[in-house]
């Protein structure tokens, strides 16, 4: 199969779809010099916050929002789901079409549901898909994506679906975590703890609900904080709770 000329990621509506793609770009950009990079996101502004302010060898992220919306079980939700995925597809085509002018073309899956019309699109366009899966329990996007990836790669043991799922890809194959090159430190553990002005040697307890938080965790560790924090006082304990800057509320703060 030709080394493609263009890589474009498929995913976004939060950072946990587009963090590792860009970590993976990153690699790209060091082992493929002269691939061209683009990013198929959603409308969702956190998107454009977290593209807008990356760079990749030195240049912005080049990248294009696709009007996908999520499914959901819920009538409205489910209306503008099916009202939304014609555009969705014909917005991945005219994409993966602009890219083809310049060679082969891959599209990487990240999941979610800007993912699942791309690959459609693919699909359609003839041209090979990736999926790259994060999660113990795949969301639906990935599990009807799995079945027509040529290669379905995973950084997590998968509950339940592997090669039973069906489609091309004949099993999941285990990868390391995808780390961003800017989060790998050389700095000593204890530095950096001091960092994040935690004690050097204490037990740490490390809350976080993903890029953007999430309530039910944040006022789950308040609520414990609160009500444990003699005994978590008693053993030493330290929490560090990652919260998302949209809602700090119940946040259980150091101890």
């Amino acid at each position: 199969m030709a080394q493609p000329s263009t890589i474009l990621f498929a995913g976004g509506g939060t950072g946990g779809h587009l963090f590792p793609a860009l970590a993976i770009a990153e690699q790209v950009i060091d082992l493929a010099p002269g691939t061209r990079i683009r990013f198929l996101c959603s409308d969702r502004p956190l998107d454009a916050e977290i593209l807008g302010a990356e760079r990749l060898a030195g240049a912005p992220v080049e990248y294009q929002v696709i009007p996908a919306k999520p499914f959901g079980a819920r009538p409205m939700t489910l209306a503008k789901f099916a009202w939304s995925w014609g555009g969705a597809v014909r917005a991945g085509r005219a994409a993966i079409g602009a890219a083809k002018k310049d060679g082969a073309v891959w599209v990487v899956a990240g999941g979610g549901f800007v993912a699942a019309p791309v690959v459609q699109a693919a699909r359609a366009e003839k041209v090979p898909v990736l999926m790259l899966n994060l999660d113990a329990v795949p969301g639906r996007a990935n599990r009807w994506i799995a079945g027509h990836a040529e290669r379905v790669v995973t950084t997590t043991q998968v509950v339940g679906h592997g090669p039973e799922a069906g489609g091309r890809a004949t099993q999941w194959e285990m990868i390391p975590p995808i780390v961003r090159r800017a989060a790998v430190c050389s700095c000593s553990q204890a530095e950096c703890r001091a960092a994040l002005g935690l004690a050097p040697d204490r037990p740490t307890i490390f809350v976080t609900g993903a890029s953007q938080g999430a309530q039910s965790i944040n006022r789950f560790m308040g609520a414990l904080a609160r009500r444990h924090a003699d005994e978590l006082q008693r053993g030493g304990w330290q929490i560090l709770h990652q919260t998302g800057k949209i809602d700090e509320r119940g946040a259980a703060g150091g101890l």
